[in-house]
């Protein structure tokens, strides 16, 4: 599978992005920034945007998609201010807050890269943050993340610990606020979200420890687990799945979720334990410090039907993972450095140097 290009930004003082025939060197703002970059299909870099502010205002860009619906681009995280350096700005659009929690953020911009909007939800309390985000058939925006304390989101005000799902329309307006646990549980959090075409059911992939519980859905571990639920267009739970922890295992987590025609699901990440579990599908582990990458499947009824493993010696994490229509299935992650090799389901890798090692893997 030959390399088509790649691209980097040079991190400096400022970064910088490559020059070609048809863009300059865009330098980029130091600090703590997000950015959001355009190629074309040749790898020329279009235009490039930048949010943030002065100081040490935190950035996390966490997700970022394109949608079909009003052809626009769509981009969430999360920032953190300060009280000496409160205003974040995301081109012509500022925003102020003399506190220093986390607020989650939603951004629309067109295609030429004009930002349309921001919208954003914080407040007491560690605050809030989106981690990945979806687009339904009608333009929706559905975005998953995590919320601690009293928030506001435009005017809805939500007093809770735990992972959320949050929906907006095309112009900006936040339809749906809703909490994906019924009690708070501050060991619990919403990572990935998909949406299925035609029907538009939901399917959000997070970890917890000690309980879940959602619409009569309830699930237990005693460590880190995985769970993954699907919703209807209503945004009622329809089943909840678990696995990754038990009371002798370290624990795992996910990064990617994706589903394929049939709406089968796949969640990703990593776990650690002598013993790692999803239905009747396990592997041992290895120790707390020695994650392996994982994929799990489960039908459209949430029953797990296998589970794979791969990794080397040292930590190993896959960080997202896309599904054809037939299921086919390919993730991209991490492997640890200074290892001879390391293997996925199967495949033995040979690793050349002590560095950490990113990777690509088809099922």
């Amino acid at each position: 599978m030959p390399w088509m290009w790649i691209r980097t930004a040079t991190p400096t003082c400022s970064a910088t992005f490559p020059s070609t025939a048809n863009s300059p060197v865009l330098p980029v703002p130091a600090a703590q920034d997000g950015c959001l970059a355009k190629y074309d299909m040749a790898g020329a870099v279009q235009w490039v945007r930048t949010f943030g502010g002065p100081g040490f205002v935190d950035i996390q860009e966490t997700a970022v998609k394109v949608s079909t619906v009003d052809s626009a681009v769509y981009v969430c995280g999360s920032f953190r201010t300060q009280i000496a350096n409160p205003t974040v700005t995301f081109d012509t659009i500022s925003f102020s807050y003399a506190g220093n929690s986390r607020h989650a953020f939603v951004a629309k911009y067109d295609l030429n890269g004009n930002i349309q909007w921001m919208h954003h939800g914080g407040g007491a309390g560690i605050g809030a943050g989106f981690n990945d985000l979806d687009i339904d058939d009608q333009g929706r925006i559905v975005l998953v993340g995590t919320a601690d304390g009293t928030n506001d989101f435009d005017g809805q005000t939500l007093t809770y610990d735990g992972g959320i799902l949050a929906r907006y329309l095309p112009d900006g307006t936040l339809t749906d606020l809703v909490q994906l646990n019924d009690v708070s549980a501050v060991h619990e959090e919403a990572v990935a979200v998909e949406v299925a075409p035609v029907t538009g059911n939901i399917y959000v992939g997070g970890a917890f420890f000690d309980s879940i519980s959602l619409n009569g859905f309830n699930a237990s571990a005693a460590s880190f687990s995985v769970y993954t639920l699907k919703l209807d267009n209503a945004l009622s739970c329809q089943w909840l799945s678990y696995g990754g922890g038990n009371s002798t295992t370290y624990g795992s987590y996910p990064h990617g979720l994706a589903i394929d025609a049939a709406e089968n699901s796949y969640i990703t990440g990593n776990a650690s334990g002598d013993l790692v579990s999803f239905g009747p599908h396990s592997f041992v582990g290895n120790s707390e410090f020695d994650d392996e990458v994982f994929v799990v499947k489960y039908d459209t009824g949430g029953a797990p039907q296998w589970l794979q493993r791969g990794g080397s010696i040292r930590n190993d994490e896959a960080f997202d993972i896309i599904a054809d229509a037939q299921g086919n299935t390919v993730i991209t992650g991490m492997l640890g450095g200074n290892i001879p090799f390391a293997e996925v389901d199967g495949v033995q890798v040979d690793i050349f140097s002590q560095s950490t090692h990113c990777f690509i893997a088809l099922r």
